[in-house]
């Protein structure tokens, strides 16, 4: 693959504002009138996001018309985020089991996942490329779904976590960089250049080396009932694992991530964030209207530093093109 230089991508899980989901029908969506300031943001700086719906938005007169209209101004991406309990059909039973994509029946996924990609589709006058999974629930089936319905970027993986304690994935061992999806055993085979992997940017930021990251993951385990080995490295200032998401660490921590990553010779950073987050109450990450103004400054620094250092923004498409 040609990865085209440094990229920075930032990708935003555009939902209802019910943090804990379980609501299948008339989920709000008032969060999305803040979408106007963080956009201006990513407009002083070129920097053109990554919006992810869930059907509760394309289905808000208001919001429609906003990702519309942005759409058609070129300052963004629209893409598909899945909730399967508020995405119809509503064939299954409301668990949280079955809040993961991945546990639901293949046929019902493949309706869900049609469902929401038409949804968007008329909602904003785009066909989707970009898809995630809500609580990050991918599986190779899934993957399959994605390609039939003409799909060429997924960004479903978490590097360095596991998801079984809420009955999903486990991606302990998935590369951070960039990937084509591999299932040659599949009917279509799905090889290089049919759907690519751009994860989520997680990183263990402090001591850098191969054999400190094999130390730090054999003492982790993937397992987050044994995460003592690891949070005493963290404890320490040695080693400890972090999201490049706004929501969770401070602006100077994600440039040091970026930095660090760079010496490994990693070259496409994906920021991850929830629309929710944009307007204080709705999270856990984000409480007070002080916390929602940090939350765009931590942003800000980062957009800084980017632009300072060179590093090309793109959407999850364009990124994609680069492995074409």
């Amino acid at each position: 693959m040609k990865p085209g230089g440094m990229k920075f991508i930032v990708t935003i899980d555009t939902e209802e504002d019910d943090w804990n989901g379980g609501q299948s029908i008339g989920s709000p969506v008032t969060n999305v009138a803040r979408v106007p300031d963080f956009q201006a943001l990513c407009d002083r700086y070129e920097i053109r996001p990554t919006y992810l719906l869930t059907y509760p938005i394309t289905q808000d007169s208001a919001a429609a018309r906003l990702f519309r209209g942005l759409c058609m101004q070129g300052t963004c991406e629209i893409g598909v985020h899945c909730h399967p309990w508020n995405t119809p059909p509503f064939e299954e039973e409301l668990t949280q089991a079955n809040s993961m994509l991945c546990n639901l029946p293949a046929d019902l996924q493949f309706k869900k996942i049609e469902t929401l990609d038409r949804a968007v589709h008329e909602a904003v006058g785009v066909k989707p490329l970009s898809f995630r999974a809500g609580r990050w629930a991918y599986s190779a089936q899934i993957a399959q779904h994605l390609i039939t319905l003409g799909y060429k970027v997924d960004t479903s993986v978490t590097p360095y976590m596991n998801w079984a304690h809420l009955y999903g994935p486990d991606f302990w061992e998935y590369p951070l960089h960039p990937h084509w999806i591999q299932l040659p055993n599949t009917q279509p085979p799905i090889t290089n250049g049919t759907l690519l992997e751009i994860p989520a940017t997680i990183g263990v930021l402090g001591w850098s080396s191969p054999l400190a990251e094999k130390i730090w993951k054999r003492i982790s385990n993937g397992n987050l009932a044994v995460f003592k080995g690891a949070g005493l490295l963290a404890a320490l200032g040695i080693m400890r694992k972090v999201w490049f998401s706004p929501e969770i660490v401070d602006g100077p921590t994600m440039i040091s991530l970026i930095t660090q990553l760079r010496r490994q010779g990693h070259h496409c950073f994906n920021m991850v964030f929830h629309s929710s987050s944009l307007k204080a109450g709705l999270t856990p990450f984000v409480q007070t209207p002080e916390e929602e103004s940090r939350l765009l400054q931590r942003m800000e620094e980062v957009f800084r530093y980017v632009r300072s250092e060179g590093i090309r923004p793109v959407t999850l498409a364009e990124a994609g093109l680069d492995y074409e």
